[in-house]
């Protein structure tokens, strides 16, 4: 697995963006709630060599497929999304990754109606935040603020996450 960890983790959350959506369309969601429950129990499983870099990119996927397993969750408890709507709002405000045949395959981000080219500026190898609610809500603001073209500063107490969250959605 020579792959660059953001690389791994893209090609992850494109596919989870696209199964997801096909699920939802389709009325099996709880379906691909299994799916993603075998896969995390292979993740899961892994068995670490010694090898850290490696073990890194496992972490991170770890982390993206829970938070992954989380959205489902939440769509199946929602009665309209239940009903096959791909525009209910429970799945509309999702960040989703999907490629973009008509731009020449190129990758795009984004929440709600706002996307953006994802550009594949290198992160580095840094360790993934644990996706919670509060994160969704804070990429929701950021990205619908980017579409009107503002900017964007979350402000709390010292050490709740802001800067380490603006990061991992830039």
């Amino acid at each position: 697995m020579n792959t660059p960890s953001q690389i791994c983790c893209l090609s992850e959350m494109i596919t989870w963006s696209e199964n997801c959506s096909k699920a939802v369309k389709s009325g099996k969601l709880a379906n691909y709630k299994q799916d993603l429950q075998k896969q995390l129990e292979g993740y899961t499983s892994f068995e670490n060599k010694g090898d850290m870099l490696l073990f890194s990119k496992v972490k991170s996927l770890i982390l993206d497929i829970i938070h992954n397993i989380e959205v489902v969750d939440y769509l199946l408890k929602d009665p309209i999304v239940q009903s096959m709507n791909i525009n209910d709002w429970m799945w509309f405000k999702q960040l989703k990754y999907y490629i973009d045949v008509k731009q020449g395959e190129q990758c795009k981000v984004g929440m709600c109606d706002a996307f953006f080219d994802y550009t594949f500026e290198y992160q580095g190898n840094a360790p993934k935040l644990v996706h919670t609610p509060l994160t969704d809500k804070c990429y929701l603001t950021l990205v619908l603020g980017m579409k009107m073209g503002y900017g964007g500063n979350p402000y709390g107490p010292a050490g709740t996450g802001k800067t380490e969250s603006v990061k991992a959605l830039g």
